[in-house]
C-alpha cells in the first residue's frame, strides 16, 4: 500500500506495444481472459526506502474475464507486484519462464501438488535454495 502512494500509474503509458505495456489474451475452460501488464521502473532510492534494495520495477496486472459470448464474469481485477528484474527483463514471457522453471523444480523434488510445494518453500526460503543446490 505504501508503495502505491509513491507511484503514479496514471502517468504510465497505457498503449500496448510500448516498452512498458503488454497485453495477453487466452481462451480456455469456456471463458476468455485478457490481461494488461504495465511495468514501471523503480528508482534505487525508493527501493532502499522500502527495504527492497534489489527491486527494479513495479508490475501492474489488470485482468478481465468474459465468457465466450463476451459477457463479463465477475469484476475486473488488478494485482501489483514488485520485481527485481528490470522492465526489459520482466516481460510476461520472462516471468512465465521463471514460473515454469519453479514448477519443474518442485515436480523434480517430488511434489505432485504445486500449491503445497510453493507453501512449503515459502515457509523458509532456504528450502528453495537447497532445491536449487545452493
Amino acid at each position: 500500500r505504501r508503495l502505491w502512494n509513491y507511484t503514479t500509474w496514471r502517468d504510465t503509458s497505457p498503449s500496448v506495444g510500448s516498452a512498458d505495456a503488454y497485453e495477453t489474451y487466452d481462451k480456455a475452460h469456456g471463458r476468455s481472459e485478457r490481461r494488461y501488464y504495465t511495468m514501471m521502473p523503480l528508482s534505487t532510492d525508493l527501493a532502499k526506502t522500502f527495504y527492497y534494495p534489489h527491486a527494479r520495477s513495479f508490475v501492474r496486472v489488470y485482468r478481465k474475464r468474459c465468457d465466450l459470448a463476451d459477457a463479463p464474469i465477475g469484476k475486473p481485477e488488478t494485482s501489483y507486484y514488485v520485481s527485481d528484474l528490470s522492465g526489459v527483463l520482466a516481460t510476461p514471457q520472462a516471468l512465465a519462464t521463471l514460473r515454469n522453471i519453479a514448477i519443474s523444480v518442485l515436480r523434480l523434488a517430488g511434489f505432485d501438488n504445486i500449491a503445497a510445494g510453493t507453501r512449503w518453500v515459502a515457509w523458509d526460503y532456504t528450502r528453495g535454495l537447497r532445491l536449487l543446490g545452493l
